[in-house]
C-alpha cells in the first residue's frame, strides 16, 4: 500500500495492519474504497472518524472487532466475500452491506448506527438482539441464523422484501415498514408486534420453515401469507391474523405437522384463508382457546381444518370443496359460523363438540355427520342444503339464529330432529331418520309424510308443522306444555290418524283442512285460527276447551261423531254438525259472529248452547230435543232451512228465533225457561206461517214481541205469555194452561186445559176470539181491593160449558158481594160456564154473572142449610166450624166477633179450612198462657234447691268429716242449668226450655236437733214455642224461710218462699195473605209453702228414709197489651193455683272410711193438682169479645230422681255436684247442679 494516499485513492488492503492504517488515512483524507487483496484477518481497534470508508471484500473473509467513532463504513463483494465482526464495536456512522455477507456474534457487533442491506446477507455466529434501524434496499435481504436466535428490536424498512434461512429463530419486535415481503426458507420467524412484517407478501416455503404471531398485542394485519405443506404458521397467545390473506398450499409429499396453527387465545379475525393441504392432512387447525373470529376459510381438495379442545368457530365462514372437511372434536364448538358444504364437502363433529349457533349449509354432495358425539345430541344455529346429515342415535338440534331455510337432503340414522327459533325449516327430502321429531319454537314445513323420516313420533311443544300439500301420517303427536301448533296450506289437507296425547293444546292455523281421525288424549284445548278441521272420531278433540276464532275459521264434526263434553266457544268461527254426528253435552258459546250450522241427520244431543251474537242454523232433517239454547240479545236461531218441526229441550233469551215456515217446538225436557226474543216467519231460506207447540210439563214464559203468523199449541204443561203473540192464536189442550199478561191472537180452551190470565193477578189480551170448551177450566184470582183476573178480547167470547175456578191471591181476601169482571168481549159473549169451583173456601161462594159483552165473578158467605124446624132464615158458616182444637174454637170465636172489614176477619173469611186452623193457631196467643206455666216450673225449683239443702245429712255423725258439728254457723250455694222439652197436648203446642239459676242461703242450729235459715236468689227461663213461631223468657228473683228438726228416726222440713217475675213474649203471626209481628212484656209474683217428712233407716254404712212431702203455690201475673199490628192482643190479669204432693225415698252412703266422699240418690212420684193447665185470657185489640187460650200444660203424675256425689274437703268446706230430673208423660226436664257449703 502507498504511504502517502491522495484524494479518493484506492487502497489495496493485505493484512490488518494494513486496514488499520487504511481506516486512520481515510479518516484523514478520504482517500476511497479499501479493496482487500489477501483473505483471513481481523483488524482490531480500528476508529472511525467522520467519513465512511468504503471496503470492497472481493471474495475474501476478513473480521473487524472493536471498531469506534462517529464514522461507518459500506462493504461490498463480487462473490462470497465475508465481513465478521465481533465483540462491542461502538461506532455509530452505520453499515451498508452490498451483495456481501455479514457476519456477526452478538447485537453490539453492528455498531450505534444504521444497518443497510441490499443484495446481503446478515448471518449470526452467536444469539444476537439488534437495535439498530435496518433498511432493505431494492435488492432484498437474507437473514441466516445458522441455528442461532436473533431479536430484531429496531424498525425494518425499505422497498425490498427479506429471506430467513439457517434453521434459527428470528424474532421481530419493531414497528416494521419494509414492503418487499418475507420468505421464510428455513427456520423459525416469530412475530412479537403488530406490523413486524412490513407490508408484502408473507411466504413460508420449506420442511423446516415456520412463522409464528405471538401475544395478544400481535395481529398480523392485512397481510398476504402463503405456505406450502411442510411450513407452520402459527399465531398463539392472543395473536391474531387481523386480515390476513392466508393460503395454505398443496404439495405432494406434505410433512406431518406443518399447516396454520391457531393456539390459546389467538384469532383468525377477518382473515381469508384458503386449504389447499393434500387429502387428509389438517392444513388449519384450531387448538384449545383460539376462535376463527370473522374469518373465511376455504377446504379445498380434500383438506381438513380442524377444531381441537375448546377452540371455537367464531362467526367465520367455512366452506368446504371437494372433500373439503372441517373437524370438530373434543370440547371445540362451531359458535357462530356459517359452515357451507359445497358438492363433496363434508363437516364432522365427534367427541363433546358443540355446534353453538353456527349455520349448517350442506349443499347437494355434502355431509354433516353428528355420529361420533359422544353426547346426547348437537344443536346448530340453522340447517340447510340437499346434502346428506348423518344422525347416527344422536339428536340435531337446529333453528337457534331464526333463520328459515330449507333441507332437500337425506336426513338419517336412528337420532332425532328438534327444531328451535322462530325461523321455518322445509323438509322437502325423503328421510330415513327414526328418532322422532320435536318442534319447540317456529316452524317445520313438509309434503309428504316421509319428510319427518321413516318412523318415530312427532312433538310439538311451541312449534308448528306445516303441511305444504296433502298427506297422511299415522305417527304419534305429543303435545307439550307450550303447545303445538299445524299450519296446512291452501289446497291442502293434512290427515293424522295416529294418537295425539300431552298437557299442551293443539292451534290449527293456514286455509288448508286439518284431519283428527283418532281419539286424542291431550288435555290443553284446541285453537283453530283458520281453515277448517275435520274431526272424523269420537273425542278427536281431546279433552280441553276448543275456541273457533275468526271468520275464516271452520271446524266440521265428520259421520256419527260425537263432541262429547267439550267446551267449545266459536269467536266469528264456524261449527258444522251434518251426516248423524252430535254436539253431545258439549258447552257452546258462539259469539262475534260465530255460528253454529245442522245439517242432515245431524243432532244437538244434550248440549248447552250460548248464543252471544251468534248463529245457531238447524237444517234438513237435524233434531234438538234434548239442547238447552240461550239465545241472547243479537243472537239468531234460524229454523228456515229444516224440514217439518223442530223440537228444543229449552229456549231461553233475548235473542230473535227465525221459525221461516216451519213449527217450533219448545219444553220436552219438562224444564221451566223464560224466552226473552221474538219468534219470526221468515230466515236464511225465508218462509211464512210459523209456528210454536209448548211441550212438557215445565211452564214455558214468553215476554218478547213475536211476529210468526202460524198458530201455537199448548200441549202440556205452562205457556206465559207476557210478551205479544199478536199474530198467532193460541190453542190449549187438556192438561195443559195458558196464562201471562200479554196478547194472542186468541184463544181455544180444549176439554181438560187451564187458562189462567196474569201473573198472580192480571189481564190476558187477546187480538181475537175467546172459545172455552166443555171441560176446560178458567182459573181467576181475586183480591180484596176488587181486582181480579181478566180476559180483554177484540172479537167474541164463545162459552161451550168449562168451569171458572176462584183463587184467592196468596190467600188474601175478597171484595165482598161486589162483582169482579173475568172476561170482556168487543164482540159480545155467547153461552155460559157450567159453573164455579172453590170447594176449598171455608166460608164463601162464588156466583157467575153474564152480560151482552162481559162475565162477572161475586163472592158471597156461605150459609148454613135452612132448618126445617122450626123454619129459620140462613145462618153463615161460623169461623169455629172448622176449628179441630179448643184453642182454635175460641180463637175463631174471638176473630169473628171482629167483623166485617177488619183485617183479621177479612184474611180468615177468604181461607181454606186448613188455612183457617193455621190461622187460628198463629192468632191464638198460647204463648202467654204458656208462659205463666214457666214461672210455675221456676218457683218449684226454688223449692227443690231448699229441700235439697234441708236433706243434707241424714245422719249427724260428729265422728264423719261430712257431719256438720253441732252449733256451727253455715254458708251455703247451689248454681244449676237445665234443659226441659214439653209436648204438644193435642191443644197447645209442644216447649222448649233452657233454665240457668243459683241459690245463697244461710242457716245455724237454734235448739237441739232444730236449724232455722233464710235463703235467696236469681232464675232465668228462656223457652220456643216452634209450633207457633213463639219465643220468650222469664225471670224470678226471690227470698225464702227455711227449717227443720229431726227427733229420734224422724224428720221435718219446712219452708216458704216469695218471688217476683218478669215475662216477656214474641210472637210471629204467619198464615196464607197474613203477617204480623206482636210482642209484650208484665211482671207477676207468686207465693208459696212446703213440707216434707221423712223416717231414716240405718243400714250400716247406708241410710235411707222414706219421705213424703207437699206444697201449695200461687202465681199472679198482670195484664198487659201487645205491641203489633192487627194480631195484636190484650191480656187480663190472672191467679193460678197449683198443689203438689211428693212420695219418695231417699237413700245416701260413705264410699270409702278414708276418702270423704258420699253417693246420695232420690226417687220418688210427684202427683200435681189444680191449674196443671195455666191459662189465659186474651182479646183482640179493638175487640169486644173475650176468648180464653190454654198453654202447655203441666204433668198431672211424674217420676222425680236425683243422684249426686258430695265431698268434705276440710271440716269447714264441702262440695257437691248432681244429676235432678222429672220425667212425665208429655214433659221432661234435666238438671246439674253444684253446691257449696262453709261452716263455721
Amino acid at each position: 500500500m502507498s504511504t502517502t494516499p491522495a484524494a479518493s485513492q484506492a487502497w489495496w488492503i493485505s493484512d490488518a495492519a494494513e486496514l488499520n492504517a487504511a481506516i486512520g488515512y481515510e479518516n484523514q483524507y478520504n482517500v476511497g474504497t479499501l479493496f482487500l487483496i489477501t483473505n483471513s484477518f481481523t483488524a482490531a481497534n480500528p476508529t472511525l472518524v467522520q467519513v465512511v470508508p468504503t471496503i470492497h471484500l472481493q471474495n475474501y473473509a476478513i473480521g473487524i472487532s472493536g471498531l469506534s467513532g462517529a464514522g461507518g463504513f459500506n462493504v461490498y463483494s463480487y462473490g462470497l466475500g465475508t465481513l465478521t465482526l465481533t465483540g462491542i464495536n461502538s461506532f455509530t456512522g452505520g453499515l451498508g452491506i452490498n451483495s456481501a455477507t455479514v457476519r456477526i456474534d452478538g447485537g453490539a457487533a453492528l455498531g450505534g448506527g444504521a444497518v443497510a442491506l441490499n443484495s446481503a446477507t446478515l448471518q449470526l455466529t452467536n444469539n444476537a438482539s439488534l437495535y439498530n434501524g435496518i433498511s432493505l434496499g431494492n435488492l432484498g435481504a437474507t437473514i441466516d441464523t445458522a441455528g442461532f436466535s436473533l431479536t430484531a428490536n429496531g424498525p425494518i424498512s425499505g422497498p425490498a422484501g427479506m429471506f430467513l434461512i439457517g434453521g434459527g429463530t428470528l424474532t421481530l419486535t419493531g414497528a416494521n415498514t419494509y414492503a418487499g415481503g418475507t420468505t421464510v426458507n428455513n427456520g423459525r420467524a416469530i412475530v412479537a408486534a403488530s406490523g413486524a412484517l412490513g407490508t408484502g407478501p408473507v411466504i413460508l416455503n420449506g420442511d423446516t420453515a415456520s412463522l409464528s404471531f405471538d401475544g395478544a398485542a400481535v395481529n398480523a394485519g392485512p397481510l398476504n401469507i402463503a405456505l406450502n405443506d411442510s411450513s407452520q404458521l402459527t399465531f398463539r397467545n392472543g395473536a391474531s391474523a387481523g386480515g390476513s390473506t392466508i393460503t395454505v398450499a398443496a404439495d405432494a409429499t406434505p410433512r406431518l405437522g406443518a399447516g396454520l396453527f391457531f393456539g390459546t387465545g389467538a384469532t383468525a379475525d377477518n382473515a381469508t384463508i384458503v386449504n389447499e393441504l393434500a387429502p387428509g392432512y389438517s392444513g388449519v387447525t384450531f387448538r384449545s382457546g383460539s376462535n376463527a373470529g370473522n374469518a373465511t376459510i376455504e377446504n379445498r381438495n380434500g383438506s381438513v381444518t380442524g377444531f381441537e379442545g375448546t377452540s371455537s368457530g367464531g362467526s367465520a365462514t367455512i366452506t368446504n370443496r371437494s372433500f373439503g372437511t372441517v373437524l370438530f372434536q373434543d370440547s371445540s364448538t362451531a359458535g357462530s359460523a356459517t359452515i357451507i358444504n359445497e358438492a363433496s364437502g363434508q363437516a364432522y363433529f365427534s367427541s363433546n363438540a358443540t355446534g353453538g349457533n353456527a349455520r349448517m349449509v350442506n349443499k347437494a354432495g355434502g355431509l354433516v355427520d353428528i355420529s361420533a358425539l359422544n353426547g346426547a345430541g348437537i344443536t346448530f344455529g340453522s340447517i340447510e342444503g340437499g346434502g346428506r346429515f348423518n344422525l347416527g342415535s344422536k339428536t340435531l338440534t337446529a333453528g337457534s339464529n331464526d333463520r328459515s331455510t330449507t333441507v332437500s337432503g337425506l336426513i338419517q340414522g336412528i337420532g332425532s330432529l328438534v327444531k328451535t327459533g322462530s325461523g321455518e325449516m322445509t323438509l322437502s327430502g325423503t328421510n330415513t331418520y327414526t328418532g322422532g321429531t320435536t318442534i319447540t319454537d317456529g316452524t317445520i314445513a313438509v309434503s309428504q309424510n316421509t319428510n319427518l323420516g321413516a318412523s318415530g313420533d312427532l312433538t310439538l311443544d311451541g312449534g308448528a308443522l306445516r303441511a305444504i300439500s296433502t298427506f297422511t301420517t299415522s305417527r304419534a303427536v305429543t303435545l307439550g306444555p307450550a303447545n303445538g301448533l299445524f299450519e296446512v296450506d291452501a289446497g291442502a289437507n293434512l290427515t293424522l290418524d295416529g294418537v295425539i296425547s300431552g298437557v299442551g293444546g293443539l292451534a290449527k292455523a293456514g286455509e288448508g283442512t286439518l284431519h283428527l281421525n283418532h281419539a286424542n288424549t291431550y288435555s290443553g284445548g284446541t285453537q283453530i285460527h283458520d281453515g277448517a278441521l275435520y274431526v272424523g272420531a269420537n273425542g278427536a278433540l281431546g279433552t280441553g276447551p276448543v275456541l273457533v276464532e275468526g271468520p275464516t275459521a271452520d271446524v266440521r264434526l265428520g259421520p256419527g261423531v260425537s263432541a262429547g263434553d267439550l267446551a267449545m266457544t266459536l269467536d266469528g268461527g264456524r261449527l258444522f254438525f251434518s251426516d248423524r254426528s252430535s254436539a253431545g253435552n258439549a258447552r257452546i258459546r258462539s259469539q262475534a259472529g260465530g255460528s253454529v250450522r245442522f245439517e242432515g241427520g245431524a243432532s244437538a244431543g244434550g248440549a248447552a248452547f250460548d248464543n252471544v251474537g251468534g248463529t245457531i242454523a238447524f237444517t234438513a232433517d237435524s233434531t234438538a230435543d234434548h239442547a238447552a239454547i240461550n239465545n241472547r240479545a243479537d243472537g239468531r236461531i234460524d229454523l228456515s232451512g229444516h224440514t217439518g218441526p223442530l223440537a228444543i229441550g229449552s229456549l231461553t233469551g233475548a235473542g230473535t228465533v227465525f221459525l221461516g215456515g216451519n213449527t217450533l217446538i219448545l219444553g220436552r225436557n219438562n224444564a221451566s225457561s223464560v224466552l226473552e226474543g221474538s219468534l219470526r216467519d221468515g230466515g236464511l231460506m225465508a218462509g211464512l206461517g210459523g209456528g210454536l207447540i209448548k211441550a212438557g210439563t215445565g211452564a214455558l214464559e214468553l215476554t218478547g214481541a213475536s211476529t210468526y203468523t202460524g198458530e201455537t199449541l199448548v200441549q202440556a204443561g205452562t205457556l206465559k205469555v207476557n210478551g205479544s203473540l199478536v199474530s198467532s192464536p193460541v190453542t190449549v189442550q187438556a192438561d195443559a194452561a195458558l196464562s201471562g199478561a200479554g196478547t194472542v191472537g186468541g184463544i181455544l180452551a180444549r176439554y181438560g186445559s187451564t187458562i189462567a190470565p196474569g201473573n198472580s193477578i192480571g189481564a190476558l189480551n187477546v187480538a181475537g176470539s175467546v172459545a172455552f170448551s166443555a171441560g176446560s177450566i178458567y182459573a181467576v184470582e181475586i183480591d180484596s181491593a176488587g181486582r181480579s183476573d181478566l180476559i180483554t178480547a177484540t172479537g167474541a167470547a164463545s162459552l161451550a160449558g168449562g168451569t171458572v175456578q176462584v183463587l184467592p191471591d196468596q190467600g188474601t181476601g175478597y171484595k165482598a158481594n161486589s162483582p169482579y169482571t173475568i172476561l170482556s168481549a168487543r164482540s159480545g159473549v155467547t153461552g155460559t160456564f157450567t159453573g164455579t169451583t172453590g170447594g176449598e173456601f171455608a166460608f164463601i161462594v162464588p156466583t157467575l154473572g153474564y152480560t151482552n159483552d162481559k162475565v162477572t165473578l161475586t163472592m158471597v158467605r156461605k150459609v148454613e142449610p135452612q132448618q126445617p124446624e122450626p123454619p129459620l132464615p140462613p145462618q153463615p158458616v161460623a169461623f169455629h166450624s172448622v176449628a179441630q182444637t179448643r184453642n182454635q174454637y175460641t180463637t175463631a170465636d174471638g176473630v169473628e166477633a171482629l167483623g166485617a172489614g177488619n183485617r183479621l176477619y177479612d184474611a180468615v173469611l177468604g181461607t181454606s179450612a186448613p188455612g183457617a186452623r193455621q190461622a187460628f193457631d198463629a192468632l191464638s196467643g198460647e204463648a202467654h198462657a204458656t208462659a205463666a206455666g214457666v214461672a210455675l216450673g221456676d218457683a218449684e225449683r226454688v223449692r227443690n234447691g231448699l229441700l235439697t239443702r234441708l236433706r243434707q245429712p241424714l245422719a249427724a255423725r260428729p265422728a264423719q268429716p261430712d257431719a256438720p258439728a253441732p252449733g256451727r254457723f253455715a254458708l251455703w250455694g247451689e248454681g244449676f242449668g237445665s234443659w226441659g222439652r214439653a209436648g204438644a197436648n193435642g191443644n197447645a203446642a209442644g216447649l222448649d226450655t233452657a233454665t240457668g239459676g243459683f241459690i245463697l242461703g244461710a242457716d245455724a242450729p237454734v235448739a237441739d236437733a232444730v236449724r232455722l235459715g233464710l235463703a235467696g236468689g236469681l232464675i232465668r227461663t228462656g223457652f220456643d214455642i216452634d209450633g207457633r213461631l213463639a219465643s220468650g223468657r222469664t225471670e224470678s228473683v226471690f227470698g225464702a224461710l227455711y227449717g227443720s228438726g229431726a227427733w229420734g228416726g224422724v224428720t221435718l222440713r219446712l219452708g216458704a218462699a216469695s218471688a217476683g217475675h218478669a215475662l216477656e213474649v214474641n210472637r210471629a203471626i204467619r198464615f196464607p195473605g197474613f203477617r204480623d209481628q206482636t210482642g209484650a212484656s208484665y211482671d207477676g209474683w207468686s207465693a208459696q209453702a212446703f213440707g216434707e217428712a221423712g223416717y231414716r233407716i240405718d243400714l250400716g254404712p247406708v241410710q235411707l228414709e222414706p219421705f213424703a212431702g207437699a206444697a201449695v203455690l200461687r202465681l199472679h201475673t198482670d195484664g198487659f197489651a201487645e205491641d203489633g199490628g192487627a194480631a195484636a192482643l190484650t191480656g187480663s190479669a190472672r191467679v193460678h193455683a197449683l198443689a203438689t204432693t211428693t212420695l219418695g225415698v231417699r237413700a245416701e252412703a260413705r264410699l270409702s272410711d278414708t276418702v270423704p266422699l258420699v253417693a246420695r240418690g232420690l226417687l220418688g212420684w210427684r202427683h200435681a193438682y189444680g191449674d196443671v193447665e195455666p191459662a189465659a185470657l186474651l182479646a183482640f185489640g179493638g175487640g169486644a169479645s173475650v176468648f180464653s187460650v190454654a198453654g202447655t200444660p203441666v204433668d198431672r203424675d211424674a217420676l222425680v230422681a236425683e243422684a249426686g256425689l258430695d265431698w268434705q274437703a276440710s271440716d269447714a268446706i264441702s262440695l257437691g255436684v248432681a244429676y235432678a230430673g222429672q220425667i212425665g208423660a208429655q214433659a221432661q226436664e234435666h238438671a246439674v247442679k253444684g253446691n257449696l257449703t262453709w261452716r263455721f
